[in-house]
């Protein structure tokens, strides 16, 4: 019947990139939302029904400025389909919202009972979004881990086989006798196979949340009825119009339009699918615009917003940190100005805290991860963060390394948009003293970094320093400050040598006495580190900072060296008495 290759826009929606939001509020903004025949898997973008919808507004009324979007996906129902509203379609400010109701599907996928038998799974699991009676009607959302495994029972058997709907579909668009049995077995199919009471009130549950939001937004609201569904005197269409008018959503029914107008419903799909052919979405386009035309003399759709009305919206944003707080953040970017864009804009405005294969960003809360661009490898690899608390008792029970292992994936704390990748993670509420994060591959590391949280306060010394124009007691590899009772090594520019070799730092004190027990023999105190334990990498270069006894010092030997190799640099500070 047809072949098409597609790519999904940035949303994962098969249609065109989304439109700015601030254009789309300038605009008469229509926004379709539906399954499959809105996602239209079976034509080209080019013919789908919200870019026939823009045409047809750009020949007939050029100065509404109709735009456009859809957000279809197959298999949902009306209650599933509330997250494309609350994630997506709402930023688009729309004037007008197009439910496409597809009467074959959508009642059954709205209960989840019922859904559940037809497909065989328990009924103790929600693989989607599912209208679940108790007292009242109540909206769950998530797959459960387990879904794939959890078919318990044999799928419900669809009586009427494909073959009778499919020839009641050809003979109906032609013959008044076709249609009239049609009438009569779809009122025996119902019956059948249950289609009940209990989904057509999920239906209304959903049309009535629809409806809520539509209100609160001040959009306007339809419902097209795809050519099953048949018009006025049809079962699903009656059942459906009278749950809408209760709520005051008009219907309009493609199938009446199409026969109205002496075409043949047959002509709207496929010889072997039952989706949309193009000139079937070009008629659902042509019975949306005729319902604009007739309810508002061609002008755009408009409702007065009520903000009052209350609204439990779904919840699809992720948690980001940024420089002023927590941010809760919507699925996709330009929909949101407190979403990633904003993010990602307060991220790079700042320094890193490391630059490796990611650069990481620290705030007061968490960790953030940016990479630009990325690409498969960098999100498909597990990343590591190892937390070393700085009240060794705090760390979670059973880490007897000493770290909170906080491993996770992309998937599961990140989002990639605009060739952009942003992660973020939480970290622990104790103090914390440093870190070390990365990436692996099969259990071979990919990239890491260390974070030492007293690296700030170290780097703030060494820029008091510079700005005083005090003058290093050590000029060597690295520079050597002593101030306040401690010693501040820094290095500008430094390379993997400087990052990895251990420092030595020999204490000789003035009086032998003063040795702790053990260091008689060798004369000295070893305070020798490595620059992860006493400060850290920032920027391209490296800083550390080392307390010193409190008894009076004759001189100091400090430097680095190679294990089993020797001393790679060495100096030394007299002391005078």
């Amino acid at each position: 019947d047809y072949w098409t290759v597609q790519r999904s826009n940035s949303l994962g929606f098969l249609d065109r990139e989304p439109i700015d939001p601030d254009r789309a509020a300038e605009s008469c903004h229509i926004t379709i939302i539906g399954d499959s025949f809105v996602e239209a898997r079976e034509v080209d973008i080019s013919d789908k029904l919200q870019v026939r919808l823009e045409e047809i507004a750009a020949r007939e009324a050029p100065n509404l400025d109709v735009t456009t979007s859809a957000f279809g996906f197959s298999a949902t129902g009306q209650v599933e389909q509330l997250a494309f509203y609350d994630g997506y379609a709402r930023h688009l400010s729309p004037d007008l919202v197009a439910l496409v109701f597809y009467g074959v599907n959508d009642p059954r996928k709205n209960s989840q009972v019922l859904r559940d038998r037809l497909l065989g799974n328990g009924p103790q699991y929600i693989p989607r979004a599912s209208a679940v009676r108790d007292a009242k009607y109540k909206v769950f959302l998530g797959a459960d881990a387990d879904f794939p495994t959890t078919q318990d029972s044999a799928p419900l058997r669809i009586i009427r086989p494909y073959w009778a709907t499919n020839l009641l579909g050809r003979l109906s668009g032609i013959s008044h006798f076709a249609r009239w049995i049609k009438k009569k077995s779809m009122k025996y199919y119902e019956e059948s196979n249950q289609i009940s009471r209990e989904q057509w009130e999920a239906t209304a549950f959903a049309l009535e949340q629809f409806k809520h939001r539509a209100d609160h937004d001040g959009a306007a609201l339809m419902i097209l009825t795809v050519y099953d569904s048949g018009g006025k005197g049809y079962p699903v269409f009656d059942r459906l119009s009278a749950i809408a008018k209760s709520l005051s959503i008009p219907v309009v029914s493609q199938h009446d339009y199409i026969v109205d107008r002496g075409r043949r419903v047959r002509d709207a799909y496929w010889n072997h699918d039952a989706h949309w052919n193009p000139a079937g979405h070009q008629w659902a386009a042509e019975a949306i615009w005729e319902h604009v035309r007739q309810e508002w003399d061609s002008e755009c759709p408009s409702a007065v917003p009520q903000p009052e009305i209350e609204v439990d919206w779904i919840g699809v944003g992720r948690r980001f940190h940024t420089p002023e707080g927590v941010a809760f953040v919507d699925s996709f970017p330009v929909f949101n100005l407190e979403g990633y864009e904003s993010v990602y804009s307060s991220v790079v405005s700042g320094s890193p805290i490391a630059r490796s294969h990611w650069d990481v960003h620290l705030y007061d809360e968490g960790l953030t991860y940016v990479k630009e661009p990325c690409d498969v490898e960098d999100v498909e690899n597990p990343f590591f963060l190892h937390v070393v608390p700085a009240d060794s008792s705090r760390h979670s029970n059973d880490r007897s390394h000493g770290v909170d292992d906080v491993s996770f994936s992309f998937y599961e704390r990140g989002e990639l948009f605009n060739a952009k990748c942003i992660v973020s993670t939480d970290l622990p509420e104790y103090e914390v003293d440093y870190i070390g994060t990365g990436q692996f591959d099969d259990d071979l590391q990919v990239w890491k970094v260390d974070y030492n949280f007293t690296l700030p306060e170290i780097m703030d010394a060494v820029n008091e320093f510079l700005q005083s124009e005090r003058e290093p007691v050590i000029r060597s590899s690295f520079d050597v400050y002593i101030d306040d009772g401690q010693l501040v090594y820094a290095k500008d520019s430094c390379d993997a040598d400087d990052r990895d070799l251990p420092f030595f730092l020999h204490v000789f004190p003035s009086d032998d006495k003063d040795l702790p027990a053990g260091r008689e023999e060798s004369g000295f105190d070893n305070l020798g580190f490595e620059l992860i334990y006493k400060g850290g990498v920032h920027d391209g270069g490296c800083f550390a900072a080392v307390e010193l006894p409190e008894y009076r010092i004759a001189s100091i030997r400090t430097g680095q060296f190679v294990r089993g190799e020797g001393e790679v640099w060495e100096a030394s500070i007299e002391f005078e008495e």
